[in-house]
């Protein structure tokens, strides 16, 4: 690590990645700002994005996170000793994955969050002494010390995640005289740069993989036609913006595959 870094090095570091900023005033009299970043694009690491960041259920987010005291001659980073991270499942400690001044750590979201998006923040804190807290079996404890002194907050910031689970429907599959050949038929998933196709075939089929998720059927309705349906895995779809599927229906009496498609949100 690091402890001291230009000014102009600090603003090419802050300007790459930034997201949100919150700017604390304390200890002595300096000023501590602090910057937290949800990176969760491998084309684009650190980009500016403000607002709600959306995150696929199922996506690693790495989350960066820099504190930085304003002197005379800069911004000088690397005065704090860890951070802790408020997170929707629980508080982490974080102290060991620095890369230069900056705190990673890497999370996954299991389920869709709430519409409005959850808040996440980070604090930074500066040792006196022994560290106050420490992580056991996964929970925050804090020590007593008597005669040590608290150790000092010296900033935080936050950002809204907006956690969410992408979802395929094709209507109006098949139709009139057509008798669907669910075994055989796939649903697929494709990637824009047209090299990537994910097949999924029918839930609790044999085919289907434990892993992987597979569609599901409604109907057919008086016009003879299905909807299908599934939750895609964030390895499936494209990154911000829309992922197009396709139902690869095989008619079981002349064996003609019959292709629906449909394109669906991926922010």
């Amino acid at each position: 690590m690091k402890p001291r870094i230009s000014f102009s090095a600090g603003i090419r570091m802050l300007s790459f990645w930034a997201a949100a900023l919150l700017a604390v005033l304390s200890l002595d009299g300096c000023t501590y700002k602090a910057w937290l970043d949800a990176d969760s694009s491998s084309d684009d690491p650190g980009q500016f994005r403000p607002g709600p960041q959306y995150v696929h259920v199922g996506e690693p987010v790495r989350l960066q996170f820099l504190v930085a005291q304003k002197s005379m001659q800069g911004l000088v980073y690397g005065m704090d000793n860890y951070m802790i991270l408020d997170l929707p499942t629980g508080k982490v400690v974080v102290e060991a994955s620095r890369e230069y001044a900056n705190y990673i750590q890497k999370v996954e979201f299991a389920q869709p969050g709430s519409q409005d998006g959850c808040v996440v923040t980070a604090t930074g804190y500066r040792t006196r002494g022994e560290m106050d807290v420490q992580m056991i079996n996964g929970t925050i404890e804090h020590k007593e010390f008597s005669s040590d002194a608290p150790d000092d907050r010296l900033a935080s910031a936050s950002i809204t995640l907006i956690v969410y689970q992408s979802r395929v429907q094709i209507p109006h599959v098949g139709g009139a005289g057509i008798e669907p050949d669910w075994a055989k038929s796939e649903l697929w998933i494709l990637a824009d740069d047209g090299k990537r196709v994910s097949k999924i075939v029918k839930s609790g089929l044999p085919g289907q993989a434990a892993d992987q998720p597979g569609y599901t059927v409604e109907g057919p309705d008086d016009k003879g036609e299905y909807t299908v349906s599934t939750l895609p895995l964030y390895s499936q779809i494209n990154r911000g913006g829309t992922t197009a599927a396709e139902m690869h229906l095989v008619d079981a009496k002349t064996g003609k595959v019959h292709i629906s498609g449909a394109r669906f949100r991926t922010p």
